[in-house]
This record gives C-alpha cells, structure tokens and sequence, in this order.
C-alpha cells in the first residue's frame, strides 16, 4: 500500500471512529432522558423549563467527556445546582463542568 492510501484509510478511520463517538453521545442522551423523565415529571413546569435551560446550555459544549456531560445532568436536580449553573458565563460553566470530573 502506498502512502496516499495509508493516509486516506487513517482519515476514514477518523471519520468513522468521530461518528461513531457522536452516536454513542446520542445514545447515552437518549437512555439519560429516558431515566430522567420521571424524575423530571415530579419537579413541576418551573423546574422542568430550569432543567432544559441548564441542558440546552451543556449541549453548547461539544467535547465534553460523557462522564462530565452525565455527572451534570445528576447534578441538575439541585435547584441551587441549576440556579448558579445558568447564571455562570461559558469559561466558567466550563470550569465546574470539568471540576466534576475530578
């Protein structure tokens, strides 16, 4: 195999293994909304909207490892967790994102 087709097989590889990742994100999402429906259901519409708001804005950062993304979507129960969470500016979302990973 020539070096062209070497570096075009790695690229492919890259493309794939970055889908995949992404559809392993989309799943993990997908069975964390499911478990926490109900627990959403019995906080009521005002916690609900918090808790989609702090959601919509942890989907802003798309590298975050998935233990940080799910440690955070635990955490969002709190309401003081969500109060002070919304209120951060990104750098500093980003700072207690990666504190929970710790």
């Amino acid at each position: 195999m020539d070096a062209h087709c070497a570096a075009s097989g790695s690229k492919r590889q890259a493309r794939l293994g970055a889908r995949v990742l992404q559809t392993k994100k989309c799943e993990t999402m997908d069975k964390l909304k499911e478990s926490l429906q109900g627990k959403i259901d019995r906080v009521g519409p005002k916690a609900t909207d918090a808790i989609e708001r702090c959601v919509d804005e942890l989907t802003k950062f798309k590298d975050l490892p998935d233990v940080i993304f799910t440690t955070a979507l635990e955490r969002f129960h709190s309401h003081n967790t969500r109060t002070i969470f919304l209120r951060l500016d990104d750098e500093n979302k980003l700072r207690w994102l990666y504190s929970l990973g710790k």
